[in-house]
Formats: C-alpha cells, sequence, structure tokens
C-alpha cells in the first residue's frame, strides 16, 4: 500500500513545474524503489511473504524484480544525483547484509529469500552506476539472476514438496534419492553467483569491473557479497544432498514435466555461459540507449569532428562580399575568384 501511494504520488508531482513539487516528487520515487526492491530496511515484508504465502507464488512475485524496472525507467533517466547514490549506498548494504543473513539461516525459505534479496540488490547497483559498462552488466545479472535464481526456487520447491519444510540445521542426504535434483540445485546456485561457463560469469565480471571503476571499496564490497552468496548456496547443497543416508519408503526420483523444466532452464544457464556474445550486445545496447535518454549525457570527448561538440565553433560558409572574399584564419579555400 504504501509503495502503491509512493509510486502514485511521486509520477503525479513529476509533472508539476514549482521546485518543492519536483522534491517532493524525487523523494517519493526513490522510498518506492527501496520498498519494491527490498532495500534495508525495508526488507521484513518479504520474509513474511515467503513464511506465510505458498513458495511457488513467492517465487512468481519476487523473480520479475520489478523494482529494477521501476528504477531503470522512472528514477535513472530523469532524477538527480542525490537520488541515485541513496539507492546506491542502500542497495550495496543491503546486497552485504542479504548475503550474511543468507549464510547463517537456518529455515530454507528464509535462506532463499535473502539470497534473491541480496543479487537483486546488486542488480542496482549496477543500474546507479550509470556508464556503459556497468548498465550492461547491471541488465545481464538481472537476466541472469532472473534464470538461476528461478531455477533455484523450482530445485527447492520440488524437494519441499518430497521432504516437507526444508531446515538447514540438519542433513537430508538425499542425493541417492534425487541426483537430477541436486545437480541442477548446483547449477542454478553455482550460475546466479558467476560460475564460468554459465550465464551469470559475463554479468558478474561486468558489473565487477564497472564497480572497482568507480571505487575499489565498492568493487570489494560487491565481490564480498558474491563470495558469502556462493558458500552459503555450498552449505544448503551439503546440508540436503550429503551427511547422512535418506531412508524412503516411496520414490522420489525427477517426474517428467520437472526433467522437461531442468532440461530447458539447464540449456538457457549453459547456452547463455558458452555463447554469450547476443545477450551481452543486446544489453550494452540497451545500457547506451539509457544513457542516451539520461540527463546527464554530455558529447562524447574524442568526437571532435560533430557540430555539436564545438556549439562555440563558426560556421564558414562559401560567399563573396561585393567588397571581395573575407580573410579568415583558417586554411585557404580551393575555390579561386577571379
Amino acid at each position: 500500500m504504501l509503495f502503491a501511494l509512493c509510486l502514485i504520488a511521486g509520477a503525479w508531482l513529476s509533472e508539476r513545474t514549482t521546485v518543492p513539487s519536483l522534491n517532493l516528487s524525487v523523494t517519493l520515487l526513490t522510498l518506492a524503489v527501496l520498498i519494491r526492491s527490498r532495500a534495508f530496511p525495508f526488507h521484513c515484508w518479504r520474509l513474511d511473504l515467503f513464511d506465510k504465502a505458498s513458495f511457488g507464488s513467492a517465487i512468481l512475485f519476487t523473480a520479475p524484480m520489478s523494482g529494477a524496472y521501476l528504477c531503470m525507467r522512472m528514477v535513472l533517466p530523469t532524477e538527480p544525483d542525490w537520488a541515485l547514490h541513496t539507492i546506491s549506498v542502500l542497495s550495496l548494504a543491503t546486497s552485504v547484509y542479504a548475503a550474511g543473513m543468507a549464510l547463517v539461516q537456518n529455515d530454507g525459505r528464509r535462506f532463499y529469500c535473502y539470497l534473491f534479496l541480496s543479487h537483486a540488490s546488486l542488480v542496482l547497483v549496477g543500474l546507479e552506476i550509470a556508464t556503459p559498462i556497468g548498465l550492461a552488466g547491471a541488465l545481464s545479472m538481472w537476466l541472469s539472476v532472473g534464470i538461476a535464481l528461478t531455477g533455484f526456487g523450482i530445485t527447492m520447491r520440488c524437494i519441499e514438496a518430497r521432504v516437507g519444510r526444508i531446515e538447514l540445521n540438519r542433513y537430508y542426504g538425499l542425493y541417492n534419492h534425487m541426483p537430477t535434483m541436486a545437480a541442477f540445485f548446483l547449477l542454478t546456485g553455482l550460475a546466479s553467483v558467476g560460475f564460468p561457463c554459465t550465464i551469470g560469469f559475463i554479468a558478474a565480471e561486468l558489473l565487477t569491473e564497472s564497480a572497482i571503476a568507480i571505487s575499489p571499496w565498492i568493487g570489494c564490497l560487491v565481490v564480498l557479497s558474491t563470495t558469502l552468496n556462493g558458500i552459503a548456496i555450498m552449505r544448503a547443497y551439503f546440508r540436503i544432498f550429503t551427511g547422512t543416508n535418506h531412508v524412503s519408503t516411496i520414490p522420489m526420483l525427477s517426474q517428467p514435466e520437472e526433467k522437461f523444466a531442468i532440461i530447458v532452464m539447464a540449456l538457457l544457464i549453459l547456452g547463455g555461459g558458452l555463447y554469450p556474445q547476443p545477450g551481452v550486445k543486446s544489453r550494452y545496447d540497451a545500457a547506451i540507449h539509457l544513457l542516451d535518454n539520461y540527463h546527464r549525457s554530455t558529447p562524447h570527448p574524442h568526437d571532435t569532428h560533430s557540430p555539436e561538440s564545438h556549439p562555440e565553433a563558426p560556421q564558414l560558409q562559401d560567399t563573396v562580399s561585393p567588397e571581395g572574399p573575407k580573410p579568415t584564419p583558417a586554411a585557404p579555400s580551393s575555390a579561386t575568384i577571379h
């Protein structure tokens, strides 16, 4: 409710021309982005969603990462620097905080919630860097995280349907009963943190490179967040699939429809990692388009041949006055006047 009010009021005030209205519009739209993106301290409602709603419905609600879309369409093109810096700082802090919380969770749903929150916050960090490489990395991570963590959540939902709600303070030893699920769990989890040959590798590389170019400290925090997420994923894998021999009186092998979903998503993850050029190029083109609409965009410093890059330069015309040709400091024209 608060998100909808902030969004509608901010969009309405953005059409006004008075300075107080525009400042209030910026504040409300920034608040709407933070609430919808579940940035700290507005993340608690998402934990309640995963605790009390069905796992599948919660995944469908969070996977599109609509907060990043709202930021890209309504905040990035027009809002001032302080709004972008506020979102970037809170998103970076949320990413590290959520990664650390995912590492110590004992409930499977809360672990997944914090894991997704950390990755979604990294997408916002890339969007606020506002450079071609940073935006391309953020858009690529948006796509890769959406695919990888959706598959990761589907795997956890399938396991939950067989053994009940997952508790990460005990070992289940399910590998012998569902080896396909174990492999897909590991594939999707590692793809989300940028494992080589997966769709997340190029996205993580671009985002980290652009963050380090802005500030080494920001780059270190991005790497720290990704590292903690990777450790949390491996901890969950060992808890669920290793550690003991699980005894079951019913078969737990993957069903045909589950195998179909696993194969399709595995192909997307591995195909995007082994042949990333089309996806990266489309994301880079989108980043250039966004920067063209950015309110601070300026001509390229090396574009010395464009008339717009030198507005103060006089325009020379081949005209002859009655008194004869006017000498100019430029090189002499090749035309000769008789």
